[in-house]
C-alpha cells in the first residue's frame, strides 16, 4: 500500500507556496505589483515580500490579495 503518513510542511514553504500562487493569479489577472499594490491598499514591499515567501503575513492582508485578485482565498494555498 501507498505512505499514509500526511505531508508535513514548514512555514517556509508554506509562505513560498502562497507567494508563487500571488505572483500566478496577479499575471493571470494582467497586474504589476504596483497594480496590485493599489488596487488591494497594500504597499508594493509587502506584495513583493509575499511573493518571494519573506513574511508570515495576516489573514487579513491574504483575503485582500485574493479578494482583488477575485479568486477564493484556499486557491492561495494551492500546490502548484
Amino acid at each position: 500500500m501507498g505512505n499514509t503518513e500526511p505531508i508535513q510542511n514548514t512555514e517556509e514553504e508554506l509562505f513560498k507556496r502562497i507567494g508563487k500562487n500571488v505572483r500566478k493569479y496577479r499575471k493571470q489577472k494582467g497586474f504589476t505589483i504596483r497594480q496590485l499594490s493599489y488596487a488591494s491598499g497594500l504597499g508594493t514591499t509587502t506584495i513583493h515580500e509575499i511573493e518571494h515567501g519573506l513574511i508570515n503575513t495576516h489573514i487579513g492582508t491574504l483575503f485582500k490579495v485574493s479578494n482583488t485578485l477575485d479568486i477564493g482565498f484556499g486557491q492561495l494555498f494551492e500546490e502548484l
